[in-house]
Formats: structure tokens, C-alpha cells, sequence
């Protein structure tokens, strides 16, 4: 039985078709980039490429440096225009009377505070802690008064004080009695002419204060025990002129 032959397979000839995709895309490319170089030579290719980096590369550097300069721009707008003082070379200035040569008009004079003393004014020495102010006129400090004496109802304080100033001399406790045990004594010379010292005796228990000055005491305390206890300056003829007392513990 005969079958009838199949026609055979002819190409596709038609101009819509390639047969290579690739190839047409390559050849569309060529066609484009020829018609846009005018079908220069590969030299000029070159050239054209490169000025067209290059112009593009100059437009990147264009826009950051104007980023660059409107930054600090805007900072200074959003601190309320307040100039800065570059490592502060444009702000140094003399003073002439009550104009400022050097200085922007814009920027502030800086005001004198209300504790700062204005210029020509002596400076006053503040004195030291726990110290007395400088008299008035440079000179020396009066000296203090003499402390109060001690309440008279206490019987662990005794002050003995020393008068020269008539032709009898004295000394003068501040009680003729004190408790027994630790007493407080005081030997107040700040009234006398003259140096005094003063022994406090009793058996043989003897308590002594050095030798004052004028215009000084000094203060040491004792233990007294029960009895009668004599009071004198042992310095020539103090005793003899008057300078004995006595005292009793108990």
C-alpha cells in the first residue's frame, strides 16, 4: 500500500524571524550605538565614553559639595544664627574705651557680674577661717576681752586672779570652796602689771602654773582632795606683798 510522501521542511527565509536570538540582539546594539556615534572609529568610541564618565563623575563631586556647604548652613540656622568662632581666631579683639575693635558689632559684650568688682577697684583680703577681720586703716586687731567667769554655783571651776595696781597685791579666787576630785583652775593674769606665776600646795601635793605675762591665762585642771589648800606666787617678795589666798576642797 503506497503512503504519500511528506513535503519536505523548507527554512524559514522571513525577515521577521533570525535564527540566532543572541546574534540579533548584538546586531541591534552595533546598530543603535553606530547610529548614535555616527559610525565613528573605535578611537572615537573611546573618547566618548571617557568624557561621558567623566562629566558624570564632575555632577557627583557638584552635589556633594553643595551638601557639604548647606550642612553647616542649616546647623547654624537651627541654633538661631549664633556665628561660630573658628579655634577662636576671629574672636580675639582690643578694647578701646567702649568699642570693641576686631570683634563683630553682632556678638555680645560679656556683662560684668554683680560679685565681680568693677576695674580699678582695691582688692580686700577676705580673712582667714575661724580669723578676725583686718582692722579698719591697715592697722593691728584690738585684742579680746576676757572670757566671763564660770557660774558660782560650779563647784569644779576656780579662777584665781592676780591685782598688782595698789601698794598691796592680791591674789583672789572666784570660791573659797571647790569639790574634791578633778577641778578646772584657771590662773587670770590679764589684770596685773607685772609677770605672776602661782603654786597651789597642800601636805605634800603641790599644783603650779608657769610664769604670765601680763594680759594673759592659761587654764589646767587637778585633782584636789579634801582639805585646805594654800594659794601664793612663788617670785621674791610676791608672797610678802600680798599674793596668798586659800581654799577649801570638800
Amino acid at each position: 500500500m503506497k503512503t504519500a510522501a511528506r513535503p519536505a521542511a523548507t527554512a524559514d527565509t522571513s525577515p521577521d524571524r533570525h535564527p540566532n536570538p543572541r546574534k540579533s540582539h548584538q546586531d541591534s546594539l552595533r546598530a543603535s550605538c553606530g547610529a548614535r556615534l555616527g559610525r565613528r572609529p573605535v578611537r572615537s568610541r573611546r573618547r566618548f565614553f571617557i568624557r561621558l564618565l567623566m562629566r558624570r563623575a564632575v555632577a557627583v563631586l557638584a552635589v556633594l559639595l553643595a551638601a557639604a556647604v548647606a550642612v553647616p548652613a542649616a546647623a547654624d540656622a537651627a541654633r538661631g544664627g549664633k556665628a561660630r568662632c573658628g579655634k577662636r581666631a576671629a574672636c580675639k579683639g582690643t578694647l578701646a574705651g567702649a568699642a570693641r575693635v576686631g570683634v563683630p558689632a553682632s556678638w555680645k559684650q560679656r556683662r560684668r557680674g554683680p560679685d565681680r568688682p568693677a576695674p580699678g577697684t582695691p582688692r580686700v583680703e577676705a580673712p582667714a577661717p575661724g580669723g578676725t577681720p583686718p582692722a579698719p586703716g591697715g592697722g593691728d586687731a584690738p585684742s579680746p576681752p576676757p572670757p566671763p567667769p564660770a557660774p558660782a554655783d560650779d563647784p569644779r571651776y576656780l579662777m584665781v586672779t592676780a591685782f598688782d595696781a595698789d601698794a598691796d597685791w592680791y591674789l583672789v579666787p572666784s570660791r573659797q570652796t571647790v569639790a574634791t576630785g578633778s577641778v578646772s583652775v584657771e590662773f587670770n593674769n590679764r589684770y596685773a602689771a607685772d609677770p605672776h606665776n602661782l603654786r597651789i600646795e597642800r601636805a605634800s601635793t603641790v599644783f603650779e602654773f608657769p610664769t604670765l605675762d601680763k594680759e594673759q591665762a592659761l587654764e589646767r585642771r587637778f585633782p584636789f582632795t579634801a582639805g585646805t589648800w594654800t594659794l601664793w606666787c612663788t617670785l621674791p617678795g610676791h608672797k610678802a606683798k600680798g599674793m596668798v589666798a586659800t581654799i577649801t576642797a570638800g
